[in-house]
């Protein structure tokens, strides 16, 4: 009897079969295992992409946000100045109205005198 059938019939034909079947099934596993992390990680890129991408439509929104509000504030700045100016004119009338009245005061006191 040659070695390889001396080991055939230690082991018996069951052992054999379980030993060649577990040779396959590891690289097997290792197969699925390197698919299933694949695919897990495949999932969190597609999950950061998802993530990114709402960020990025949030970032659109407030600059067309901020964007708004420059302008508003532009227009707010032109009205405040409109105002200031009007303001200024009026004090200049006040004063000019202040100074004829207190002139016409001085001139009736005088010919009440």
């Amino acid at each position: 009897m040659d070695t390889l059938g001396v080991v055939a019939g230690l082991l018996g034909s069951g052992s054999l079969g379980a030993v060649i079947t577990a040779l396959f099934n590891r690289g097997k596993n290792k197969v699925e295992l390197q698919r299933t992390v694949g695919e897990l990680y495949g999932g969190m890129i597609e999950d950061c992409r998802k993530q990114l991408d709402h960020q990025a439509n949030q970032i659109r929104q407030q600059a067309e946000q901020i964007l708004m509000m420059q302008s508003s504030q532009v227009e707010y700045l032109k009205v405040i100045s409109g105002h200031q100016a009007t303001e200024r004119e009026l004090r200049a009338q006040i004063k000019h109205l202040e100074t004829k009245l207190g002139n016409r005061i001085d001139k009736l006191e005088e010919q009440t005198q």
